[in-house]
């Protein structure tokens, strides 16, 4: 029975919202290499769709194709130009396990052109439509769009399966590519925008150009929500939407609350350019206040500011007008009362803790009648002493300890599957800094199948080694058990490593689990 090509299987998993289905991953369904997954340490990182292209994107200098890379890729072209897209197929595979399709854009695009007069145009685009349907492979159905992207107008069954593609994160930036050379390819990559969730809107908005005033409403209601991160796109929403001239006059409640998330996001300065990128930025911010005494605020809008408040008074020079500003807003009645009303779902701590604000109780509620939204907020229970240990019994009461213990794997651990691992993960994470607290917990999560989980479980027992200057077998005998065991099973190779220097009574250093 011939199996499903990638195009096939991205089409049957469209939901009736012309959405792809969440628990669909053409990463996991079609486990490929990349640059980031084919080197010799890299043999257990797994990565969402388009993460892969995303972190090549954003966070690391662009691949310079070797001698060999080279030939592959004059190589696979030519198949393309004879019609042999088997082999083209084949080449592209390895060139994008070498080089990646999204290091090696522009120099496809220069070969293609400056041989165009000796290459087969019409083979070379029928080929890569070939890939585009029939390929199994990722790496060659991005090539096969960047190679379509040279096509000029394509017949509608032709757009019409790339827009089905750019459904995928994996596959969004490509086909926004394509669709840009289409008329009215704005428009197209608009409502490619509104349909996908991940990466895929990170590159969308970027591309995004707001033409008219529903696609300018759309950046700032919508522009930041994604499934990664909302710093990646905040820049772009804030230009493209006008945020800083909206705060300029008086706005709804809803246009304050979006302005707040977008202005939140770029103060963070987290993964990308944020707050720095805009030159009025003390302007900016100051309007944001003002706005702020304009409307009525909730627990989420004082966190907001009082994460402002501390950006300003860490910026080059101080802001101080906007520190004394922020704190008239944040020491006024009206901030603890909404506080206190934002404990009870469980918001607001942020704020509480800086104010002085009894939560204890308010949070233990939260924690134990919404266990899965709230469990997230455990290492506010466990900084105080008096409900320590109520804090760790519901983690015991909810999680069924015996029965997530599991074979490790080489996947990372997220997703709906891993939930109860997640929420494990949370709160064996913040029992590092509780030395031989909830080693139940802690000895459960080193059988979690997720690497990232039993990352978390290691880097806890050596905090505890450090903390207390011992070796893991006085520290904790049962751990001490346990890791003589799991080194027999565990298939990563780096935590291997970790487990062996536990085993040796190595005490590690800090630094090296900073940022897990």
């Amino acid at each position: 029975m011939k199996k499903h090509s990638i195009y096939e299987a991205i089409a049957k998993n469209i939901d009736a919202n012309g959405r792809l289905n969440e628990d669909f991953s053409v990463c996991q369904a079609f486990p490929a290499r990349n640059p980031l997954t084919s080197g010799k340490n890299s043999g257990s990182m797994h990565f969402a769709d388009g993460a892969a292209d995303g972190i090549l994107l954003y966070h690391m200098d662009q691949i310079t194709p070797k001698i060999a890379d080279e030939a592959l890729l004059m190589r696979a072209v030519n198949r393309c130009s004879d019609r042999n897209s088997s082999q083209a197929d084949s080449c592209f595979e390895a060139l994008g396990a070498s080089v990646g399709a999204v290091s090696a854009t522009g120099r496809l695009h220069e070969f293609i052109y400056s041989h165009r007069t000796r290459l087969n145009a019409p083979n070379l685009f029928v080929s890569a439509e070939d890939i585009l349907f029939e390929s199994r492979n990722i790496e060659s159905v991005k090539f096969a769009l960047l190679i379509l992207e040279m096509a000029g107008p394509v017949r509608e069954e032709l757009r019409e399966a790339i827009r089905t593609l750019g459904l995928c994160d994996e596959f969004t930036l490509y086909a926004i590519r394509d669709m840009l050379e289409w008329e009215n390819g704005n428009d197209e990559v608009f409502e490619l925008a509104k349909k996908v969730r991940g990466w895929g809107r990170i590159h969308a908005v970027r591309f995004l150009e707001p033409s008219r005033p529903e696609i300018k409403k759309w950046l700032l209601d919508e522009g930041v929500d994604n499934t990664v991160m909302p710093d990646y796109s905040a820049l772009d929403v804030w230009e493209k939407a006008g945020v800083g001239e909206l705060l300029k006059g008086s706005v709804t409640a809803d246009e304050f609350r979006k302005a707040g998330v977008i202005l939140d996001a770029l103060i963070s300065e987290g993964p990308v350019k944020g707050i720095s990128g805009i030159e009025n930025r003390e302007e900016a911010v100051g309007n944001y206040l003002a706005r702020a005494k304009e409307n009525e605020l909730d627990a989420a809008d004082y966190e907001r500011i009082l994460r402002i408040s501390k950006w300003a008074a860490l910026e080059y020079n101080g802001f101080d007008e906007l520190c004394a500003d922020c704190g008239d807003l944040l020491a006024s009645e009206e901030c603890a009362q909404a506080i206190r009303e934002g404990l009870e779902q469980g918001k607001g701590l942020e704020v509480a803790e800086a104010l002085e604000i009894d939560y204890g109780d308010s949070l233990l509620k939260c924690l134990e009648e919404d266990f899965d939204r709230q469990y997230h907020n455990v290492t506010y229970l466990l900084r105080l002493p008096d409900y320590f240990g109520q804090a760790i019994d519901v983690f015991r009461n909810r999680l069924d300890l015996e029965k997530m213990r599991a074979l490790p794997t080489k996947e990372l651990g997220f997703g709906k599957e891993n939930e109860k691992y997640m929420q494990l993960d949370c709160v064996v994470y913040a029992l590092a800094d509780h030395p031989c607290e909830g080693e139940d917990l802690v000895l459960t999560c080193l059988w979690a199948p997720g690497v990232r989980m039993r990352s978390s479980a290691l880097r806890t027992l050596s905090e505890w080694t450090k903390a207390l200057q011992q070796p893991i077998w006085e520290v904790s005998p049962a751990a001490y058990d346990e890791l003589k065991a799991l080194i027999e099973k565990e298939v990563d190779r780096e935590l291997r490593k970790r487990i062996k220097a536990l085993l040796k009574g190595v005490i590690p250093e800090p630094e090296e689990y900073e940022n897990e």
